[in-house]
């Protein structure tokens, strides 16, 4: 009996969690509504498929014991500093490219391959360091939690996880490309400007961070 009422609590609080982070902006809803407008609702559900796959290493690596390691000062500011560089390089890089940005009907073929768009949502997952600090601290928590209910622990809690950023991001891929009609050029390179900049503050913040404690 405390198998069945442990293993939903175990799915239902790692969606609310998740769900309350995945809300929060960041590089994977930049990819996510640069690539929705192109390529249509699939982008979303594409995207997520990326983003799982880290996460799935992961949660395998903190069952190992990962998670202690993470923590340390020195592997927390490497993350910082390197995490830092590549969301510099990254908000850089969408704010250049969509100066002139139009926006385009889905299937015209002007949006990434499929491969090449769950690459990028792999990089844009691991290049947070939030996602790191997240790991590190909640996650691990929650791990240990689940991995209490043996491997049917980590499933639930893992696919009650990943439920959050699914529902989320296609929310956010079907409003987008249902959008399209309505939303003017102007409006969506300001969208995507804007966003490439909060990109750029969180990757100057993080890399001058870890700077600091290395020089310091």
């Amino acid at each position: 009996m405390d198998n069945l009422v442990s293993l939903p609590l175990i799915f239902s609080t790692a969606l609310a969690v998740n769900l309350s982070g995945a809300l929060s902006p960041g590089p994977l809803l930049v990819v996510t509504i640069n690539e929705s407008a192109r390529r249509g609702f699939w982008a979303g559900p594409l995207i997520v498929l990326g983003h799982m796959l880290p996460e799935i290493v992961m949660v395998i690596a903190l069952t190992g014991g990962a998670g202690e390691i993470m923590k340390s000062a020195v592997a927390s500011h490497i993350i910082w500093l390197v995490g830092g560089f590549i969301l510099l390089a990254m908000g850089i890089n969408i704010t250049w490219k969509n100066r002139h940005a139009v926006l385009i009907a889905s299937g015209d073929g002007t949006s990434q391959k499929t491969g090449r768009l769950i690459l990028t949502a792999v990089l844009a997952s691991i290049s947070n360091p939030y996602w790191f600090i997240w790991w590190a601290t909640a996650g691990t928590a929650y791990v240990i939690w689940a991995a209490q209910m043996g491997t049917s622990g980590i499933i639930f809690f893992f696919v009650g996880h990943i439920m959050a950023d699914l529902i989320w991001y296609t929310i956010v891929s079907f409003a987008i490309s249902r959008g399209r009609k309505i939303m003017n050029d102007k409006v969506y390179r300001g969208l995507m400007i804007g966003s490439g900049s909060i990109v750029i503050v969180l990757g100057i913040y993080f890399a001058i961070s870890g700077i600091k404690y290395f020089v310091s």
